[in-house]
């Protein structure tokens, strides 16, 4: 197993909305990783620090298959992305506070870290040590695995409040996609029932990762996995709104 620092630059990649909408990440794999390695993400300035601990679930994901673009913020980088690139799959495992020094890109090269973490490099010795201890996790040396009681019992808190908020919006809207009007049941019978994505109209990144009351019938819509994709791509520098991406499907009729 190896352990990566992976760097994330937010005016690319909607991290935040990413792990709401999926509960999991994927990321362009630059290097090779294997299932089962330890990647800590490290958030570029203006935060400069590691946020978070993930494991590598999958890998060798195609670029048709990831749900990587969808969430890409900059019409620059997106363009550079190759229909022959592949991705990698992360779980969560733990959450740093914002904040944290001891996790800090000062702290780190304190500690050994010799890379200006332009890109992916590999961790180990004292300066793993230093970020494991910090991420207040412990090794279970019969499983190989990494454990953190009370991190996974909030995520866990977490999911279920977001769940249920999306399930009242569901409840509410129902099950078609208020832009384009998809329906998956009519279109592909019963393994499309009950199927639809959820959009957060302000997207949750934008409160930094701080819990915050949702509305599910004004902060929350139900859309088609295209529609969402669609809300999460900026034109002309900004991303439109649903009403806004409702009336470019009416204008191409």
């Amino acid at each position: 197993m190896n352990h990566w620092i992976f760097p994330w630059k937010q005016k690319y990649f909607d991290l935040y909305s990413c792990l709401s909408d999926y509960g999991f990440l994927e990321w362009r794999q630059k290097s090779n990783p294997n299932i089962g390695d330890i990647v800590f993400i490290y958030a570029a300035s203006p935060i400069r620090q590691l946020l978070f601990m993930a494991k590598v679930t999958k890998i060798n994901i195609p670029f048709s298959e990831t749900i990587n673009k969808s969430h890409l913020t900059d019409n620059y980088y997106s363009d550079s992305l190759k229909p022959t690139d592949y991705y990698f799959r992360m779980e969560i495992i733990s959450t740093a506070d914002l904040g944290n020094s001891q996790l800090s890109y000062s702290t780190l090269k304190k500690n050994g870290l010799k890379s200006s973490l332009q890109g992916p490099i590999k961790v180990s010795g004292s300066l793993l040590d230093h970020i494991i201890e910090n991420f207040d996790v412990f090794i279970d040396n019969k499983n190989n695995e990494y454990i953190e009681g009370e991190a996974i019992r909030r995520s866990i808190t977490s999911y279920e409040r977001n769940q249920f908020a999306k399930g009242e919006c569901i409840k509410h809207f129902g099950h078609c996609c208020q832009i384009c009007g998809f329906d998956f049941a009519k279109k592909y019978g019963e393994i499309g029932k009950d199927f639809i994505h959820v959009h957060h109209i302000t997207f949750i990144s934008s409160n930094c990762g701080i819990a915050h009351e949702v509305n599910p019938q004004k902060d929350l819509i139900p859309v088609c996995p295209n529609c969402h994709a669609m809300l999460h791509r900026k034109i002309n520098g900004r991303y439109l709104s649903p009403s806004e991406l409702k009336e470019c499907i009416l204008l191409k009729k």
